[in-house]
Parts: C-alpha cells; structure tokens; sequence
C-alpha cells in the first residue's frame, strides 16, 4: 500500500478559494498533486478488490456492503477450533458429564464441582462407622448416632402428637380420668372454664362449671340427659314477657285473669291474650285478633276468625267489629259489631227451636195510616180499611173509593148507619154494591125519605 497523500502546499496546509475583490490568491493546486490522489486512491481501491478476491467475492458497482461480508467471510474461514495439540477458539461448557479435550469449564461448573468436593472433605470429616449407627429410639447413649429409621420413627410419633403451642387434630380426642373427665380453658386472671362429664347414674350428660383459681365453684350449668335443641336466647320466649316476630303452635294456652276491670277502660288496660295492632291500615282492612283452621284445601276447610275491619269508604272513622267464616274455595260471610251498637248478620238469625229472625214479625211490617179514613197492612198481607160515608138521600147512592186498593180481592164490607133515629117502625137499609178491588158503591134505603150516612169497614189482602 502506497504512502499518505502528502498534505497542499499552503501555509496552513488547507485549501483557500481567495477573494477577486481583494485580489487575494486560492491555494493552487499542482497536476502533481491531483496525480498523487489518484494513484492512492486507486492503490486503496486495489487492496479492497484484493480482500474481494480472497473471500471469493466478484465486486459489484451497486452494493456497498461487500468489503464487510468479505471480511466476515475471510475471519470465518479462517477460524481453528483448539485442541491438544493447537491454539484455537474454545466452547464453553457448563456441564460436568463429558469427557470433551476441546471445550473449557465455566466458572458456574467450577464452583458446582467445588462444592462436591467440599461436600466430600465434610463427609470424609464426619464419616460415622456403622457400629456407631443405631435405629432404636429410646437409647440415651451419646456415643451412636440415631439412623434414619430410629428419625422417621421420632418423626411419625411426633406427627401423630398434638403441638402445644397450638395444633390440628384428624382424629377424636378422648378423656378418661373417671366420672369426671374434663377440660379446663382458663382465662388471664386465673379463673377457668371446666367442662365435664357425668357419671351414667347422673341426671346430666355434661356441666359447665365457672370456678376461682383456686378451684371453688361460681357458676354451674348442666345439661340434662334428654333429646332436645339448645336455642340461642334471641330464639326464645323469656318468661318474664317477650315479643315474638313468627307464629306461636302450642297445644294449649292458659293464663290469669289479666287486664279485668271497667269497661271504660279496656282500651287502655291489658288481657290474657292482647293483639296491639295500634300501627294497623287506617282504612279497607280486616285485622284478625283469634283465628281459627280446620280441615284442609280441598277437603271442606274453612276459617273461623275475630278481629276488626278499619274505616271502609271515604273519610276516616272507627270500622267495625267482624266475625269472619270463609271456605276454602274463597265463599266468605261476615258478622258485623258498629260502634251504635247494631248488629248485622250475614244470613238469618234462629233460635233452638228453629224460629226465624226473618220470618219473624216486625213493627215495620206493620204498614198503616191512621185516622177517620184509614188502613192497617198485617204481615200477613191481610189489609183492613175503613172511613164514613157522605150523607145522601134515600133512594140515592154514592161511590166510596179506598184509600189504598186491594192488591187481590175484597172478602168483606161491613155498613153500619151512623145516624140516630127515633121514628116508630122505621127501617133503613144499607148496601154496598158494584165491589171492586179499588171501590164500592153505597146506597140507601128507608122506609121514609130521610138522609143518612154509614161508617164501613173493609177486609182484603
């Protein structure tokens, strides 16, 4: 390879373009200068196409990169792997199971193999002969060594024993110290908690006793021998009075005579059997107090209860006592208390001997109108009138129109002449003729020419 360009020759060895205006000069350059360049650059060319041609390249105008491949090529070919026997690159290796001359140990497999090696000097340092080897697992000598047989043995006990600083059992855990066997959970102070059997002729099965450090008794709870639930005291009724948020099934209920006095002030006071239902609808209603099922759907059941309907229609007010009986298949009759006083039945009302309430007579049955011309309708349906007629002349009639007509039929009109006479054999007839259901005609007959009139009287239905 040819020697450097040689620099230009110019004071500071660079190239000056000059300036016309100040008459300053460029820097000049020589033809032997341009031919220097030229023979080197080609020189530098002729080393590249050398590189070319030992990698076995053909140069090509277009790629630029051939110089670097060729370099790469020449590098790889001319790679030598070490050996025994010549210099070479050598692959690593971090394994220690082969028995390769041509690959080299990494550090991580030397530090592996270094501590085989340590971990042999260690056992050769603490190699235990078998006489000093023994299995069994109650010796107390200190000269032999326990063998893994004599640790799992240890091992299993130990496992199948309960830790005392806490543990968890696969097993029933039994106590057998007499009659009494017990466990005790004691607390800070020293005071414990003992839970205890009793002997088989003891009427409990278990005890709680709460006791002092120094073992007397504080409070006692047994558990007597007998097939039962223990509930939670928010699951019971306290003797003492309660409330209960479901529904109560008892085979009988008896109480004292609670909550008696006046009747001004039952609303106030209490009762055997209280339903509260202050907080109620206000209106439209039923609220029954006592109820009452029997048979079953479908089989004839039916429903007999006591309570209050509130309010029913527009406004507010009191309802009204109720007596309810309702069927299975949703037919129900009503018995109704009002704060007046009445009482309405849903049906008719008889006695024991089988009278009825609705065929019994009423004063409202009793329809009339009172006066000199008048009528009474019995229950019946009888219907008696009457009324006085108009003076008329003998030989003479009159229409008499009842005052209220005859639903059927006439059965009878009586006349009785209203007049005084005093006339020796003298004799008045009087006749009620052309009867209908609605009028008579009226007529009279002397034996002189008088006027008279009559009182009549009617009977019909």
């Amino acid at each position: 390879m040819k020697t450097l360009l040689p620099e230009i020759n110019s004071a500071d060895k660079r190239f000056h373009a000059g300036n016309p205006a100040t008459g300053e000069q460029g820097t000049r350059v020589t033809d032997t200068w341009l031919n220097d360049v030229q023979n080197r650059v080609r020189d530098v060319q002729a080393e590249a196409h050398y590189v070319l041609q030992k990698a076995g390249f053909t140069p090509k105008a277009e790629t630029q990169t051939q110089l670097y491949q060729a370099i790469v090529k020449i590098i790889d070919d001319n790679r030598k792997s070490a050996s025994t026997t010549q210099k070479g690159e050598v692959q690593l290796y971090s394994g220690y199971d082969s028995e390769s001359e041509e690959m080299a140990a990494t550090p991580k497999v030397i530090k592996i193999l270094k501590g085989f090696i340590d971990s042999v000097v260690r056992s050769l340092t603490n190699y235990i002969p078998n006489s000093k080897k023994s299995s069994a697992v109650n010796s107390n000598s200190s000269d032999t060594v326990a063998t893994s047989a004599a640790v799992k043995m240890a091992n299993d006990n130990a496992n199948d024993r309960v830790a005392k600083s806490g543990d968890t059992m696969t097993g029933n855990l039994s106590l057998k110290q007499g009659n009494y066997s017990g466990l005790n959970v004691y607390n800070n102070d020293g005071y414990y908690t003992r839970l205890e059997g009793n002997p088989h002729n003891a009427n409990n099965l278990l005890t709680f006793v709460y006791r002092t450090p120094q073992g007397a008794n504080i409070a006692s709870v047994g558990f007597p021998k007998k097939n039962g639930t223990i509930a939670y005291i928010d699951d019971v009724v306290l003797k003492s009075g309660d409330s209960m948020t479901g529904i109560l099934y008892s085979v009988g209920i008896s109480s004292k005579h609670y909550g008696y006095g006046d009747y001004a002030h039952q609303y106030t006071s209490g009762a055997p059997f209280l339903v509260n239902a202050e907080g109620s609808q206000n209106r439209d209603t039923y609220h029954p107090f006592v109820k009452g099922l029997v048979r079953s759907k479908g089989r004839y059941g039916a429903g007999f209860s006591f309570g209050y309907t509130t309010k029913q229609g527009a406004g507010d007010g009191f309802g009204r006592g109720i007596i309810n009986l309702i069927e299975d298949n949703g037919t129900s009759k009503n018995w109704g208390f009002e704060h007046n006083g009445d009482f309405y039945s849903a049906g008719d009302i008889r006695t024991s001997s089988g009278k009825s309430l609705n065929t019994a007579v009423q004063l409202s049955d009793y329809r009339s109108q009172w006066g000199q011309t008048g009528w009474v309708k019995l229950p019946n349906g009888l219907i008696l009138q009457w009324g006085k007629t108009p003076v008329i002349h003998d030989e003479n009639s009159t229409d008499i129109v009842f005052p209220i007509a005859f639903p059927n039929k006439v059965l009878n009109i009586q006349l009785t002449e209203n007049q005084m006479r005093t006339v020796a054999a003298h004799a008045t007839h009087l006749a009620a003729l052309n009867v209908t259901n609605s009028k008579f005609t009226f007529k009279i007959n002397s034996t002189l020419p008088i006027d008279s009139s009559a009182d009549w009287f009617a009977i019909g239905y």
